[in-house]
């Protein structure tokens, strides 16, 4: 590829600093000091745009040969068995992630190389520098040139992953990682460490190898994920801990019989320790089949595998990413494994052995044995303390019998847990209140802190992950890596405002309009749906000279004072002054509540004659192509088309706010007006165009572009800037490179199925409507009166979220809708988990 397609990037140290060479020093292993080159490694690489170009020249790099030249047999001969395990490994299974994800999971960027004892020097003061010679800045997967520094870096520690963890921590505190990078990164590291040994062959290179190739690679993900401050350091360790501490999961006693009680292990936290008599017999406390037997100092050990569909809902089950997790049964007298077989099903209460003469059982509960397969023996490392709370959780979840000291019963630990992170969670609302207006409100009963998100999932900072159904913005998904990396690769570059030429702006206007009908062909870019709206309402007023407003009952389009006016949702809302004189509202086309209101042009025609009566002159009718706030209406065949005749035929001018809808998100076609088959003169667009950015837009006709040329300007400072531009570029290709539309209809249709089956079970769903990603689920005391039940969504959102993980919220006049409007990335699982929550809320509210 020529490099003349590269952006150059200038580099960010090029002259040798004073200091003494790190390979020249003893303290290459200092854990203070790998976190600070971690943090020179952030420092030193450019950011790239994520396109063809640059991703075809960092898929080039050395270490991608590795896995073609395996493939092709050619060094195949001369690897020896470690060298050739880790290749391959890399070979068939981390280099073709990193190819399918590159530009998108995995970023490029731009860099010198890796960071070496013989490129970074320290000072006397401590400061780390990077001496990058003459050596071009090209580009390369940045999980790549991390890896390889890691390689060169920690190889030598007595302790190779944890000294990789220092560098990790220091390099996400300036670039956090994404998930999936974390999750390749030992393989990376582990090649790059191969590729070391089979170019240089000496001693020192051999045992580097050796001494990560005796990490596991399960442990080496947990323990980087967790160096990266990712809560979910072990994924789905949170959501197996919930279900195992349910109430209702039934569990056998460990011991039967005999006396037993709690003791502090001697074991850190890792064991829980259960005293009892000599021979006192020792039980199953759930069911499975045995996986390991054997013996320690302490007696006989049994470890049993369950399956994690036993304990939680099979559609639940496919998002906690562990299929298996294991019991441990230690301090069994000589000969328990007599009667057993590995892979022998055993039920819960099933005798496995007696306690042998010591007369203390320890029991361990694991997520994760790691390769240790008579269970953990004592916790690796200080630092990886949290790595172990996640992996082997208090045992006394499963073993319920109160407890003392540090094994205290589970329930105490779980309500003292709660009530820890309750108290910080009270701390910060109070904090919020002290500098916030009072009507800043939040969401849920109880507010919850949401510390990171990635794809259609948010983490809590206790690391519960939860679905979001809730969150249209980050449209192709929380954090998108192909969006972060093109606003943070024009962030360095330049950032000002459309007065000047600007490629970004011009290439994402014509890409954008492109999925328009050829009519609208002028847009406008702001920063807001609130502004596209308030702009929109200009341009009716400038290109028609009406005074009066039309607008849908239960509207909502925006903050600004000049659109409170034109929502009911919030001028006929507490603290609403009521209808203004200059608007006019339809009645909202709900098919059971006003059939006749589903005429639009009956409702076009009214409304124009009122307007006429008030001697007042249309300038615009705005609508939702789906009814967002007004409870999630589609608006019946024909409406539009109906309404926008008579408001045309007034003199007025249509607009289609599709600050919710749009994208993709009804998943037929790209803009859900489409949906009606007509094509209004105004379109508002917002909330997904950046996904989390803050940039919006409004698409209109040359003639309406044309009459509000009137000879005054019109600037925004910042719509339009490049960094905005480059953000929205990102979103459309995401869209249209993961089929993210086409996802929206299959993903719609399955909630849709699912969720109208409902409907058949429980009487107090009214209706399940919507188009795509874009649902309501509307509760009613009954399907006579049609009577919002806002109580019931309430208590459905609150079950929704503490059980399932899952975030819905109400809406509607009623607060009775529940809105299911999910990134356009949700899988099948998640679809089946959703529907699998709806069922089990109704059937606890039916009770």
């Amino acid at each position: 590829m020529p490099m003349s397609t590269v952006p150059a990037i200038a580099s960010p140290t090029t002259v040798l600093p004073s200091g003494t060479l790190l390979a020249d020093t003893d303290s290459i292993t200092s854990t203070s000091l790998l976190c600070k080159i971690g943090e020179l490694a952030a420092r030193t690489v450019g950011p790239l745009p994520q396109n063809d170009d640059t991703i075809a020249a960092a898929t080039n790099a050395d270490l991608f040969a590795l896995p073609r030249a395996i493939a092709l047999g050619t060094i195949d001969d001369i690897l020896a068995p470690m060298i050739g395990k880790a290749l391959r490994r890399w070979a068939l299974q981390a280099a073709p992630q990193l190819i399918a994800k590159a530009g998108r999971g995995a970023l490029v960027v731009a860099a010198h190389g890796p960071l070496l004892p013989t490129n970074v020097t320290v000072a006397q003061d401590g400061k780390v520098s990077f001496a990058a010679g003459e050596l071009p800045m090209l580009p390369q997967l940045r999980v790549i040139h991390l890896a390889q520094s890691c390689a060169a870096l920690a190889a030598s520690a007595a302790d190779p992953i944890e000294a990789a963890a220092a560098v990790v921590a220091g390099y996400t505190a300036i670039a956090p990682l994404a998930g999936h990078e974390l999750d390749l990164f030992f393989d990376t590291m582990l090649a790059a460490v191969a590729q070391a040994a089979l170019a240089e062959g000496t001693k020192a290179s051999g045992e580097a190898l050796a001494a990560l190739s005796a990490v596991h690679p399960r442990w080496a993900r947990y323990r980087l994920r967790a160096a990266a401050g990712l809560a979910d350091a072990v994924p789905g360790a949170a959501l197996l801990k919930t279900a195992l501490a349910n109430p209702d999961l039934a569990v056998a006693p460990l011991v039967v019989g005999s006396p037993a009680t709690l003791r502090p292990s001697g074991k850190a936290s890792i064991h829980t320790a259960v005293t009892t008599v000599p021979g006192a017999t020792v039980c199953a406390v759930l069911g499975g089949s045995v996986h390991a037997l054997g013996s320690t100092a302490d007696g006989d050990v049994v470890v049993m595998a369950h399956a994690i569909g036993d304990v939680l809902d099979a559609r639940v089950a496919a998002q906690a990413q562990i299929s298996t997790f294991y019991t441990v049964y230690s301090g069994l007298d000589a000969g328990a494994a007599a009667g057993l077989d590995v892979g022998l099903a055993l039920v819960a209460g099933t005798e496995i052995g007696k306690a042998a003469e010591a007369g203390r059982v320890w029991f361990q509960l694991a997520l994760d044995l790691c390769g240790n397969e008579l269970g953990f023996s004592e916790p690796m490392a200080a630092e990886a303390a949290g790595v172990f709370d996640a992996l082997t959780p208090n045992g006394n979840i499963l073993l319920r019998m109160g407890g003392e000291n540090e094994n205290e019963a589970s329930s105490e630990a779980s309500a003292s847990s709660a009530s820890s992170s309750r108290a910080e969670e009270d701390a910060m609302v109070a904090r919020r209140e002290a500098v916030l207006a009072p009507n800043f409100t939040l969401l849920f009963d109880k507010p919850l802190h949401i510390v990171r998100g990635e794809g259609q999932y948010l983490y809590a900072a206790d690391g519960t992950q939860y679905l979001d159904c809730v969150n249209n913005v980050c449209h192709v998904g929380h954090c998108h890596p192909r969006v972060v990396a093109a606003g943070a690769a024009q962030m360095a570059v330049l950032n000002t405002n459309s007065r000047y030429l600007h490629s970004n702006l011009i290439n994402y206007g014509e890409k954008l309009l492109a999925k328009f009908p050829e009519e609208l062909c002028v847009v406008f870019f702001v920063n807001s749906g609130s502004e596209a709206n308030d702009l929109a309402l200009r341009l009716a007023r400038v290109a028609t000279g009406g005074n009066a407003s039309v607008v849908m009952e239960g509207a909502y389009h925006g903050h600004l004072s000049s659109l409170i006016e034109l929502s009911p949702y919030k001028f006929d809302a507490p603290g609403g002054v009521g209808k203004p004189q200059h608007v006019h509202v339809a009645p909202l086309p709900h098919k059971y509540r006003d059939p006749a209101a589903c005429d639009g042009a009956a409702v076009g025609a009214k409304i124009v004659a009122d307007v006429k009566a008030a001697g007042q002159k249309i300038n615009a009718f705005y609508c939702e192509s789906i009814i967002g706030c007004g409870g999630q209406i589609v608006l019946p065949d024909g409406y539009l088309a109906g309404m926008y005749d008579a408001i045309r035929g007034a003199g007025g001018v249509t607009i289609a706010d599709e600050v919710q809808t749009g994208f993709g998100r009804v998943g037929s076609h790209f803009w859900a007006f489409e949906t009606q088959g007509v094509v209004p003169d105004i379109v508002t667009i917002g909330k997904p165009m950046g996904n989390g950015h803050p940039v919006a837009g409004v698409v209109t006709t040359r003639a309406v572009a044309d009459a509000f040329n009137n000879g005054m300007d019109y600037f925004n400072t910042y719509g339009g800037n490049p960094v905005s531009m480059a953000v929205g570029l990102a979103v459309l290709e995401t869209i249209e490179a993961e089929g993210l539309q086409a996802n929206a209809v299959v993903r719609g249709d399955q909630l849709m199925t699912g969720l109208a089956a409902l409907k058949d079970k429980y009487p107090m769903v009214g209706d399940v409507r919507g188009i795509g990603l874009f649902i309501g689920v509307e509760l009613v005391t009954d399907r006579e009166s049609f009577e919002a039940d806002g109580e019931a969504a309430r208590k459905v959102v609150e079950h929704i979220r503490h059980k399932w993980h899952i975030f819905v919220s109400p809406d509607g006049p009623g607060h009775n809708v529940l809105k299911v409007k999910p990134p356009v990335c949700v899988t099948e699982a998640d679809c089946e988990r959703v529907i699998a929550a709806f069922d089990d809320a109704l059937a606890a509210l039916s009770q």
